[in-house]
């Protein structure tokens, strides 16, 4: 009987060293396969029938109308695009096309960003945010949009959880703090292979 809790030990520690060596096995393995594909990123499959950016971003919005109407009337919703590079999860690299030439729009969802093994980094590079600026002002003093001025103060919080302090644009006086939590209700990533970046699409209900 006094060996039998030495037996059992033994097994543990047996059981702990083969799953030291699996992980680090695994971490190798990764580290080699980010160094033999490094500055290449994955491949994403492009077709010539893709869809348009602009058309994939209103058929993104049109889905979601049924999951906000369930919220009521008077619902707020936020629609939020944001511009960066779809890359490995291994790497900083960005996903390259399955074949270069074609001008393509790859719409993404979640599952399919994960089955790529792929994440989307936002943000534009400092000495392009100029031009980018430029041209959304621009485009807001189209005829196509109203401009809507407000100010407030945003302090992010965890879980989603976000303190919004309202600041009237005329008088700088603030109103009193509000607490949101953000709920995601769905979003789309955007491969677009012939631009400088991709984009993501996300709407939030505050």
């Amino acid at each position: 009987m006094a060996k039998r809790p030495r037996s059992i030990l033994d097994s543990t520690l047996n059981s702990l060293s083969r799953t030291n060596e699996s992980t680090l096995s695994a971490k190798k393995a990764e580290a080699q396969v980010a160094k033999l594909t490094a500055g290449r990123g994955h491949a994403i499959t492009v077709e010539d029938a893709s869809t348009a950016p602009d058309a994939a971003i209103a058929q993104f919005l049109q889905s979601m109308r049924a999951l906000i109407d369930e919220k009521g009337f008077g619902a707020q919703v936020e629609v939020e695009l944001r511009f960066g590079k779809i890359t490995s999860c291994l790497q900083e690299a960005r996903c390259r096309p399955s074949q270069e030439g074609v001008d393509a729009a790859v719409v993404l969802t979640d599952e399919q960003m994960k089955g790529l093994g792929a994440r989307f980094a936002p943000g534009v590079a400092e000495n392009e945010f100029p031009w980018y600026m430029k041209r959304l002002e621009g485009l807001l003093k189209s005829d196509a949009y109203a401009q809507h001025v407000e100010k407030q103060v945003v302090h992010n919080l965890a879980h989603s959880k976000r303190v919004i302090e309202e600041i009237n644009p005329n008088t700088n006086e603030r109103e009193p703090p509000e607490m949101q939590v953000k709920e995601r209700l769905g979003s789309i990533d955007i491969f677009l292979p012939q631009c400088p970046y991709d984009c993501r699409v996300r709407e939030h209900s505050p």
